[in-house]
């Protein structure tokens, strides 16, 4: 993980790697973790912690291999899109389902054949994008559906916390990328991916308390 040579930049970004741990804790206190959506947030926050202490454990002049990065990321892709999808019915699911089989297919076989190793971020930015526009559906969708009851919704939590982290991961992207990063642009863009994962963990941990048994039904919208 790269250090900014700040201490409390630094030591921000060391809690927020233990962040993913508090929505984990709440979903298995309150028992609700076998409870669909909420099942694939525990392994969502547990995977992405994991994933957060690897890259701390790693030498910080030796970055993680790039392989493990886009596994965690193709990973981290299809958890969401099984929770994103959930808030999707009818005919839209199954062409949803049809496509998302198509993309991953293709993503893994191009690892396969040109190696998971290399630094390519086409790839990502196909998947964040696809991850934004599902998730805004989602959420327009429960908000028409549900009127008052949109905030006892776990989904509706996941989806404005998903967009919100992974909008503005890619606009910090897109600035890098159009201009040469000096060591405190760098810092701020470090601070700010900080910043938007504390908000996305938030709305996770809104998610995990939203939701309120119900003895007629174990669907969580």
């Amino acid at each position: 993980m790269f250090k900014t040579g700040i201490s409390s930049i630094d030591l921000f970004s060391q809690a927020i790697v233990f962040m993913p741990l508090l929505p984990v804790v709440i979903i298995l206190l309150r028992g609700i973790y076998q409870k669909d959506v909420l099942t694939f947030l525990l392994i969502l926050c547990l995977m992405n912690c994991i994933g957060g202490l690897l890259s701390r454990i790693s030498k910080s002049t030796i970055a993680v291999p790039a392989s493990t990065q886009h596994l965690f990321s193709l990973v981290e892709f299809i958890i969401l899109i099984q929770m994103l999808k959930s808030g999707i019915t009818g005919r839209l699911k199954k062409v949803l389902d049809i496509f998302l089989i198509a993309f991953i297919s293709s993503v893994f076989t191009y690892y396969l054949i040109e190696g998971a190793d290399q630094n390519i971020t086409s790839i990502a930015r196909v998947q964040d994008g696809i991850i934004i526009l599902i998730a805004i559906f989602c959420m327009s969708k429960l908000i028409g559906n549900n009127d008052l009851n949109i905030f006892s919704l776990p989904l509706f939590w996941i989806s404005v916390g998903t967009v919100f982290y992974f909008v503005v991961a890619d606009i910090l992207e897109a600035a890098g990328c159009c201009s040469i990063q000096s060591l405190p642009t760098i810092t701020d863009k470090v601070l700010l991916l900080n910043i938007a994962s504390l908000v996305r963990y938030f709305f996770y941990i809104l998610a995990a308390f939203s939701y309120r048994p119900s003895k007629n039904s174990d669907i969580i919208p």
